[in-house]
């Protein structure tokens, strides 16, 4: 039985595909579809992001996704599973907030103007006066006949 890699890069070259069309069609890197077929795995991420790649490649060569990934499997026996995430540097931000907490004064902030949202809104209410009904025989008493 061939290896994943030389079965898919001969699909893929008997179907006269480059990587950067199996890339195209697959959103995968082209330098992930390479160390896949050389069997790089030290350039591959965890192996459930590879797994996932594998899949994409045989699909859009026209291969049995699931027969391959399990191939895959019994080849690497989880060798590709203790490598860190690839991440593109242009992708990474920095940590603006030391360790992605909130500042304390942040808080105090926020709760002095919840404060004075509600003492404004009960010093509004208490101020404004509140309308008087007329005694019902007042008015009698003041007409003059």
């Amino acid at each position: 039985m061939a290896a994943v890699g030389k079965v898919l890069r001969n699909q893929r070259e008997s179907r006269r595909l480059t990587l950067e069309d199996v890339s195209a069609k697959t959103k995968v890197s082209p330098r992930f579809l390479a160390a896949i077929e050389n069997a790089e795995y030290d350039n591959l991420p965890p192996q459930s992001y590879t797994i996932g790649f594998v899949k994409l490649y045989a699909g859009a060569v026209g291969l049995d996704p699931g027969a391959i990934v399990a191939q895959f499997k019994r080849e690497t026996g989880g060798l590709v599973e203790g490598n860190e995430p690839i991440v593109p540097e242009e992708h990474t931000r920095p940590n603006v907030l030391r360790g992605n907490r909130v500042p304390i004064w942040i808080y105090g902030a926020v709760a002095a103007a919840i404060i004075f949202v509600f003492l404004g809104s009960y010093g509004c209410l208490r101020s404004t006066p509140r309308a008087v009904s007329p005694a019902i025989g007042q008015a009698s008493a003041t007409a003059k006949p």
